[in-house]
């Protein structure tokens, strides 16, 4: 099973639905995580990316996934069908039985951008798109 992780909104549900997935014991778990190159200007921002990126490494280690990392730089990460192109092939690389991902990468939708739509076609395996809402009235009532 691959995961696509990239840290945004839909994140944790897709680590909640990966766990869940995996406590079956009929997949291994190989994560993609999608790293965007940042601009660094000081020695401090630098060294924060860092601890960051550790920390991150660390809990998906702990959890006992598979890690591997996916670099997109400033032109791809502004292109969907740069990124989408180049997901596709990390995706194919492994072959996997299963995806799962959450409903955004990026700035870019599995639900309406055509080349992610066009990923999504071109995969040869079940797909699970997690994505994380409330409705706005039972928010203000847990609030």
């Amino acid at each position: 099973m691959i995961v696509l992780y990239e840290g945004g909104d839909h994140s944790d549900l897709v680590l909640k639905a990966t766990s869940w997935l995996e406590y079956s014991g009929k997949f291994n778990v190989c994560v993609l995580a999608l790293n965007k190159r940042h601009e660094v200007n000081t020695t401090e921002e630098f060294e924060q990316i860092i601890v960051e990126d550790n920390k991150r490494k660390q809990y998906l280690e702990q959890v006992g996934f598979e890690f591997n990392e996916i670099h997109l730089s400033e032109d791809t990460g502004e292109s969907s069908e740069k990124s989408a192109d180049l997901i596709l092939s990390a995706i194919n690389a492994s072959q996997p039985d299963l995806v799962v991902t959450g409903a955004t990468i990026r700035k870019f939708s599995f639900f309406n951008d055509s080349h992610f739509l066009s990923l999504l076609d071109q995969l040869s395996c079940p797909i699970v798109i997690a994505r994380q809402f409330t409705f706005p009235a039972v928010h203000r009532v847990k609030a």
